[in-house]
């Protein structure tokens, strides 16, 4: 290993293993030099795939203590600057994601996230004491009203017991007050007792 000089500095190549570095160098004439570096030869690789048509998953090769930035925006707005190894996402729309490590490496992509949302089906128990399958138009709907949808919340205020289902692989939850319901077996469908007013999230 030799001396080589470019440009007048002189510089002396060593192949160094993966780490951090303190390196100190002095001349003859007593002056020194101090200068800290970190070492990685693993390339910063993330991956932002669709793992099924509910959510997105963000992976990288980064430990978070490796991490200098890390931002995710949802349609321009900052979802997240918190790293983790793994991370799923779930709403639809436009998502914006930049990661820098300590080293140096960055990484930025844009995707486009379409989201399928479970389809809800809703019935109302009759005066004849049968459940029926909800249609806005009909005027027998028993005081059983959906004011309104968006993506995946129903807002329902309902003077008779009422049910909806779900696919059994999907999930769903109470925005504000938790109504007086019942839950099937394999949670695909739930009764809720009558007079209640509630907003119901699907995923």
């Amino acid at each position: 290993m030799g001396i080589y000089t470019v440009n007048d500095l002189a510089y002396v190549p060593v192949k160094l293993e993966d780490g951090n570095y303190y390196i100190a160098v002095s001349d003859r004439s007593g002056n020194c030099y101090t200068v800290t570096a970190k070492v990685n030869s693993t390339p910063l690789e993330c991956n932002l795939r669709e793992s099924t048509d509910r959510f997105i998953k963000l992976t990288c090769n980064r430990k978070s203590t490796q991490i200098q930035r890390y931002e995710v925006y949802l349609n321009g707005e900052l979802v997240t600057s918190t790293y983790s190894a793994e991370q799923t996402f779930d709403k639809a729309g436009l998502y914006t994601i930049y990661i820098q490590d300590i080293y140096g490496n960055e990484f930025f992509k844009q995707h486009l996230f379409h989201r399928n949302y479970p389809t809800v089906t809703w019935k109302y128990l009759g005066t004849d004491g049968r459940y029926h399958a909800y249609d806005p138009n009909d005027a027998s709907a028993n005081g059983f009203v959906l004011t309104w949808v968006v993506d995946n919340q129903y807002k329902i205020s309902a003077a008779v017991k009422t049910r909806f289902s779900i696919g059994a692989d999907y999930g769903y939850e109470f925005v504000g007050a938790n109504p007086q319901c019942t839950e099937s077996n394999d949670g695909s469908t739930v009764t809720i007792e009558a007079g209640q007013s509630f907003t119901l999230k699907v995923y």
